[in-house]
């Protein structure tokens, strides 16, 4: 599976806080990401990625103040990217 990037620089955006087993639903979310992409990019010319409840894309770690990338930014490294990508998040520190 795919980890999360860690030990990001603070940007000075907002950084939502999350627990530790955050990064395992994140691994997963990276892993079926990848494979998704991978299996269609010959199938389907346009692939489109909708991220809900998407996040800020980046988030501190509670417990350590390390700053990880969550699913969001996640989604645009996979090696096969998507033709479009559809963030949606109810809070507005996320997505300003």
């Amino acid at each position: 599976m795919t980890d999360p990037v860690r030990n990001l620089a603070d940007d000075g955006l907002y950084l939502p806080r999350i627990k530790e087993h955050s990064l395992e639903k994140i691994r997963i979310h990276n892993y079926f990401v990848r494979i998704f992409s991978t299996a269609m990019k010959t199938r389907w010319h346009h692939r489109a990625y909708l991220g809900l409840y998407a996040g800020a894309g980046r988030a501190m770690l509670e417990r350590t103040g390390e700053i990880v990338e969550t699913s969001a930014l996640s989604a645009m490294r996979v090696p096969d990217r998507f033709t479009k990508y559809i963030f949606v998040d109810q809070d507005v520190r996320c997505t300003s």
